[in-house]
């Protein structure tokens, strides 16, 4: 109901290897990517120019998602008929903290993502016979706002593939290249060369009705900047599960201060500056994050000696 989930099992390479989800969600898009003038980071993107995709496969949004050293980083790129278009990072997040949230971007909407690279099995350099092993990977939810919806409705088209940072693809696309295919290296190239239909077509109705949901959480913090302690207030429409988190700036979580049940109605939790081991915590900036099943809100506050 909140927009499109979206899993995908096995690992990505930390050296800035990208996982890009091309997505057909209109009329226009591009059928083969002009690219060349988008900028870096992150790189891939501008030497992926030149990439044809299969008949009937116009992506209109890509998803560009990076893992580089411990840190996952997302960025979200309009392509335009014609060419072009336009780059908005989303945020980053910390590779297998299971926190989706991202920081340090513009992500109004709230997509969600988060990256575990815990398979010990699954593809591996030699071999994708195992592949079915892997148990984790990718996940992400991408909300409807963000894919220029207003909610659920008609159907849209994905391709999934892993991009080198210096643009060269392999053999790694969803839905899989043919059997036996080579490895197809750096653009220009077409997929309307491989065998198959190079795309995957996803119903985005639902089956029932959408969920009530909260406008808001109205989550606030008093005082803010802190010295010694400051009040988390938030607000619930309906009885619920609710996790309140505090947060360093790159996603690591520092003090949960609510997890479970909460009535309706306003609440209010205090912070003491200290973490889950009762540390006194430095100086600098931190965010408080409210989670619902139906929501999540996102809060800057800083602590000053």
């Amino acid at each position: 109901t909140e927009g499109l989930a979206i899993g995908i099992t096995g690992n990505l390479a930390t050296d800035g290897s990208a996982l890009a989800l091309f997505l057909d969600t209109a009329a226009g898009g591009q059928d083969s990517l002009a690219t060349a003038s988008f900028p870096q980071p992150p790189a891939g993107m501008p030497q992926a120019n030149g990439l044809g995709f299969d008949t009937g496969f116009a992506p209109d949004l890509c998803l560009w998602v990076n893992a580089f050293g411990g840190n996952l980083y997302l960025d979200l790129f309009t392509l335009a008929t014609g060419g072009g278009g336009s780059k908005r990072y989303l945020g980053s997040g910390v590779v297998g903290s299971a926190q989706p949230a991202l920081s340090g971007g513009s992500n109004p909407a709230g997509l969600l993502a988060s990256l575990s690279n815990a398979n010990t099995g699954g593809v591996t350099n030699t071999s994708a016979t195992g592949a079915a092993t892997a148990t984790s990977g990718f996940e992400a939810l991408l909300p409807w706002a963000d894919l220029g919806r207003d909610g659920p409705g008609a159907s849209l088209k994905l391709l999934a593939t892993i991009v080198r940072p210096d643009g060269q693809f392999g053999t790694q696309f969803l839905p899989p290249l043919a059997p036996g295919t080579a490895p197809m290296g750096y653009t220009p190239f077409s997929l309307k060369t491989v065998p198959g239909v190079q795309y995957a077509t996803i119903d985005a109705s639902l089956s029932a009705p959408p969920r009530p949901r909260p406008t808001t959480l109205a989550l606030a913090s008093t005082p803010n900047p802190f010295r010694d302690g400051t009040v988390v207030t938030f607000a619930l429409a309906r009885e619920g599960d609710v996790t309140v988190e505090v947060l360093d700036v790159s996603g690591r979580r520092v003090r949960t201060l609510a997890q479970g049940a909460r009535a309706v109605g306003a609440h209010a939790l205090r912070w003491d500056g200290r973490d889950e081991a009762g540390r006194i915590t430095p100086a600098g900036l931190y965010l408080v994050r409210a989670r619902t099943p139906e929501a999540t809100a996102t809060l800057r506050i800083a602590r000053v000696r």
